[in-house]
């Protein structure tokens, strides 16, 4: 039991961890002042401040925030240029893309349990030409864009099918899933980490309220017409769109029970 629990944890716990430190990470750099960085939903069971920023870690490890400071003008997010918000909207794909090449990578060096024969090249559409010895560095990128193309390809397939409510998988799915691949192998779990960490990078490619996806078309549509979205607009905006989020991961729950 103990074992399952830990690879349930340790599965959403590094994958959040990295998305939420790539946002910390180039605010940071950028100079913005960041009042908290939080980890996981719920009630909190660490509370500290390091260089006046609260840094909090709470029961449920699905999720994470950062949260900037609004009131010193020369410190905030809203005054940096266009490429400078991106670069911070868009850190946290960009840290979860490099921990799934890393995930990839690490795995090569420990024996296989035949986990990654879904992510292994199956039809002429993957093949690439290579030499039969190659690098793991380039390994590795392969088979990200493979995860990446059936990641894609699966998503489009539910989406397109008659009910796609029923194609969902909840956190209870997901749980079920590390807890099996823990037990085939260290290496079957960290290519699931390096898989689900590609998924969590592309699902926050979305354009909705709340996601860094949303996040990035708000200042990008602000840029274009040289106009300050009302901050009103944008809270309801991210309101709407933790609400949906909200509505499918309780569906999905719901549907991983019943």
């Amino acid at each position: 039991m103990l074992q399952e629990i830990c690879a349930i944890v340790c599965l959403f716990f590094t994958t959040v961890t990295a998305h939420e430190l790539g946002h910390f990470t180039v605010a940071y750099w950028l100079g913005i002042k960041i009042d908290k960085f939080a980890l996981g939903v719920g009630p909190t069971i660490i509370n500290f401040k390091a260089s006046d920023i609260s840094i909090e870690i709470n029961l449920i490890p699905i999720a994470g925030y950062v949260v900037f400071n609004t009131d010193e003008k020369n410190y905030i997010l809203e005054n940096l240029s266009y490429l400078k918000k991106s670069a911070v909207y868009l850190a946290g794909i960009g840290t979860n893309i490099l921990l799934s090449f890393l995930m990839f990578f690490l795995a090569q060096f420990i024996p296989n349990n035949n986990l990654d024969a879904n992510i292994q090249p199956k039809s002429s559409e993957y093949v690439v030409t290579r030499p039969l010895e190659t690098s793991k560095i380039v390994t590795a990128a392969h088979k990200m864009v493979i995860a990446t193309r059936l990641l894609g390809k699966s998503s489009i397939a539910a989406l397109q099918a008659p009910d796609p409510l029923a194609e969902l998988s909840g956190p209870v799915s997901i749980a079920l899933i590390a807890t099996d691949q823990a037990k085939k192998g260290f290496h079957n779990y960290l290519t699931l980490i390096a898989v689900f960490s590609m998924g969590l990078a592309l699902l926050n490619l979305l354009p909705l309220g709340g996601l860094d996806g949303g996040g990035f078309c708000l200042i990008t549509l602000e840029a274009i017409f040289n106009k300050k979205i009302p901050s009103i607009w944008k809270q309801y905006i991210n309101r709407s769109g933790f609400i949906l989020l909200g509505l499918l991961i309780l569906l999905a729950t719901v549907k991983d029970y019943f």
